[in-house]
């Protein structure tokens, strides 16, 4: 407590003037990543928290086009090995790679993320991610929490 107590006392220096600082510490300090992280401290806890009961499920469901390409395919290099006559299932197989393959807007699987360096931090849920993906606009897409 005293060092940090020294820190805040410190001042700054600023075109090779010292300046005496009167409460808070100095943007861009070394201690101010410290106390952010000890005052912070209380939300990625409570952060913890919110991610266990918002997250659900192991696995997005398989989309059902997906599986019926899957077994498609399956029954093409079953044929193929017979006929020696590989065409059909190397086009069902880039077909497939194409497809996705699990539900992104399955209801029982969701995820929250939830990432902070320093006093800087980042609340997000999946479909979030997929809007800042698609539109790459942070401002209107993600929620931006920032305690500073």
């Amino acid at each position: 407590m005293h060092l940090i107590g020294q820190f805040l006392k410190a001042g700054y220096a600023e075109d090779w003037r010292y300046h005496q600082t009167y409460s808070g510490v100095p943007q861009g300090g070394t201690l101010s990543p410290v106390l952010s992280n000890i005052y912070l401290n209380e939300l990625d806890r409570a952060m913890a928290t919110k991610i266990t009961e918002f997250n659900r499920g192991k696995v997005r469901i398989l989309r059902g086009e997906y599986d019926r390409l899957r077994q498609t395919v399956k029954r093409a290099k079953h044929k193929a090995r017979a006929t020696g006559d590989w065409t059909r299932y190397k086009q069902l197989r880039q077909q497939m790679l194409q497809t996705e393959a699990r539900d992104p807007m399955d209801p029982d699987y969701r995820r929250m993320y939830y990432v902070r360096y320093a006093d800087d931090v980042r609340h997000l849920t999946h479909n979030e991610i997929l809007l800042a993906e698609k539109e790459g606009s942070e401002e209107s897409d993600l929620r931006v929490i920032s305690p500073t």
